[in-house]
């Protein structure tokens, strides 16, 4: 039996009405879609990752200070220098978000609008490929795939670059080189990775003519001069230059040695599944459904034009989880236009295996059942970048209020991007990307790292000479940041000025008298005569600053081989006294006092304040002498030896022992 014929969802009387109608249907689609995503927004309390806030940050310092700057909140970076904002146009239309009395809500009001944007971009596309089915499409991308959704509720440039991508896309399509170039222009000025669609324009033109036999200069001359005029035209140049070139050259060469983020490493097969198994069937589904359509009109080559980009970027997918903001709407859509380049539609039935039909809309429902299941794997990611976490904006205003206007502070450059927003009265070390310290300031890149991961001995010391560095900040609820948190707690060095989501710690020069640092050395490795060398004066800190802040006794000054190093130390006593001191070294070690053993460790502790052993020693009036012989683990050799407390003795038998 025929199918009833259907009305359609308007009914023009021509061409010019159809664009009308369809441009309604589209805008009134936009308002749903902004609703739904603002009605989500106002349920969290704060941006997806802290890149948000860097980006909402610099809209805020472009509305206080001009486009024409240097950042002098990464000094360390290249981009200190002559900013070369490599997202100069994204910014710029955060500027009205970033100047509301709430810039917080402003920037989940422009994430929701991007966010509803990028569904009515890819809705219109998938309309005019398949029909009034098409309108289906954006939900069932947002619903099923946990990897694409988490990409675009951020607040990040990627949003914009997808909806440019798409725009050129369907600009190849219609042969408006013109237009493309336009693209191109605005997309350099817009994103780091402008290069994208001048490959895309590459690989279409050289298909066009290898496949077609019809080669279209327009299509390639146009980008190139669009994203050449781009570049130039963008104010900062031609630091923009320089800070493309370590973003997407550097970057890549140093990768392997740098402390990047999970998201640009590719996902296992059972990951994409399981995040995106409701897209994947969705997919299936759609082409199972297809019925016959309008033909195609002459010459379209949308199918091609998006199979190529589809291709493109579900191989980057594979080698990157980022990429699928990109892969997600392509593939789908490429199958779509495939459909229509056949002369096929997307029908009302979906065919079954072997024999059978069910109505799509029940084919569609079963995979939107997977949207659950998406959802918890988004709140699992929000929850774990401490989204989530009550109260975080007003405990970021008070941690803002904490930090002194001109304020040298040493933090990750991944917790900079919120500080940026939040407090930019300091100077700090580096922002956004590792490469970019990475490449300008390679040893001062490795000190940072070292101190945040926690395999610096001696913080402190490090903060205030290595990274030039008054305050250290950092946001303990992130992972691997318990190291250096440890570390710091019980440091006399320090003082914790702010202690919540983020830490905020002061480096007090002169704060470290109680530290053991007059010491002889010798090490226990001989000399090419066979005999061991002398007792040599252990070489202090050259500087008087760098000495009012070292606390860590560092065998490698003396020996920079393997071996063990011998300390000695001579104390006088003016008056019986009883002293509690913390004995911390790197790896194995022992301790001496006046010829007794008071503590031998056959274990590595890392130097750690707090996790020492705790020695009580009681002193006659007189000479006294440590001795301690540090051995070398993980690389470091060395130890702390901290006097925690010291009591006079009246009348009492002095005692020593191990507490």
């Amino acid at each position: 039996m025929p199918e009833k014929s259907r009305a359609p969802l308007y009914a023009p009387r021509g061409p010019g009405d159809a664009k009308l109608s369809r441009a309604w249907v589209l805008g009134v689609f936009f308002l749903a879609a902004l609703a739904a995503f603002t009605l989500l927004a106002t349920a969290l309390p704060a941006l997806y990752d802290n890149d948000s806030y860097y980006h909402l940050g610099v809209a805020k310092i472009y509305l206080e200070r001009g486009f024409d700057i240097d950042f002098p909140w990464a000094r360390f970076s290249v981009m200190r220098s002559g900013f070369g904002d490599k997202e100069f146009l994204f910014h710029v239309l955060l500027m009205p978000f970033a100047s509301l009395r709430d810039p917080n809500a402003g920037g989940l009001l422009a994430a929701s609008i991007l966010s509803a944007a990028v569904a009515t971009a890819v809705a219109s596309l998938a309309v005019a490929a398949v029909g009034a089915w098409g309108y289906a499409v954006p939900v069932l991308l947002f619903a099923t795939s946990a990897n694409f959704t988490i990409r675009l509720i951020s607040l990040r440039p990627e949003s914009l670059s997808l909806l440019l991508l798409l725009a050129g896309a369907a600009a190849a399509a219609q042969r408006r080189g013109a237009l493309l170039g336009l693209i191109a222009a605005i997309y350099a000025l817009s994103y780091t990775g402008f290069q994208a669609l001048l490959v895309l324009c590459i690989l279409w033109f050289l298909a066009g003519g290898w496949f077609l036999r019809r080669w279209e200069p327009r299509l390639l001359i146009w980008p190139l001069l669009g994203a050449a005029a781009g570049l130039l035209l963008h104010p900062q140049f031609p630091a923009n230059l320089r800070v493309w070139f370590v973003q997407n050259v550097n970057f890549h060469q140093l990768r392997n040695t740098l402390d990047i983020g999970t998201e640009i490493l590719p996902a296992t097969t059972a990951q994409v599944l399981r995040l995106n198994a409701g897209w994947l069937a969705g997919l299936l589904v759609l082409w199972n459904s297809s019925a016959p359509g309008p033909a195609a009109p002459p010459g379209d080559r949308s199918g091609e034009i998006f199979g190529i980009a589809a291709a493109c970027f579900a191989g980057l997918f594979l080698l990157g989880e980022r990429f699928a903001v990109y892969a997600v709407p392509f593939v789908t859509l490429a199958l779509l236009f495939r459909l229509r380049g056949q002369g096929l539609t997307v029908g009302r039935w979906t065919r079954l295996p072997g024999r059978g039909r069910v109505p799509l809309v029940l084919s569609l429902g079963l995979c939107l059942l997977t949207a659950p299941y998406a959802a918890g794997r988004v709140a699992d990611a929000l929850d774990h970048g401490a989204v989530l976490v009550p109260n975080r904006m007003p405990e970021l205003t008070e941690f803002s209020r904490a930090v002194p206007v001109g304020a040298r502070v040493a933090a990750p450059w991944g917790e900079t991007a919120l500080y940026i927003f939040a407090a930019p009265q300091a100077a700090y070390l580096n922002v956004l990307e590792p490469a970019f310290m990475a490449v300008a300031n390679p040893q001062v890149y490795r000190a940072q790292r070292a101190l945040f991961e926690g395999m610096d001995p001696d913080p402190p010391l490090t903060t205030g000479t290595v990274l030039d560095s008054e305050y250290i900040a950092f946001s303990p609820i992130y992972q691997g940041r318990g190291a250096i948190q440890e570390r710091l707690a019980e440091d006399p060095r320090v003082q914790r000025l702010f202690g919540g989501y983020n830490h905020l710690y002061r480096v007090v020069p002169g704060a470290n008298t109680a530290f053991v640092l007059d010491w002889e050395a010798r090490s226990q490795d001989k000399t090419p005569g066979g005999a061991l060398p002398g007792w040599l004066p252990y070489p202090r800190q050259a500087s008087a600053a760098a000495r009012a802040l070292e606390g860590y006794v560092d065998a490698g000054r003396i020996s920079a081989a393997a071996g063990c190093v011998d300390f000695r130390h001579r104390e006088l006593a003016a008056e019986p006294v009883r002293v509690l001191y913390e004995f911390a070294p790197s790896g194995p070690a022992a301790l001496w006092v006046d010829g007794r053993p008071l503590a031998s460790l056959g274990d590595a502790l890392g130097a750690r304040l707090g996790k020492g052993v705790r020695v009580q020693v009681s002193f006659p009036i007189g000479k006294h002498e440590f001795l301690v012989r540090s051995c070398p683990a993980g690389g470091r050799s060395g130890f702390y030896l901290l006097e925690r407390e010291r009591v006079p003795l009246r009348g009492e038998e002095p005692k020593s022992g191990v507490r």
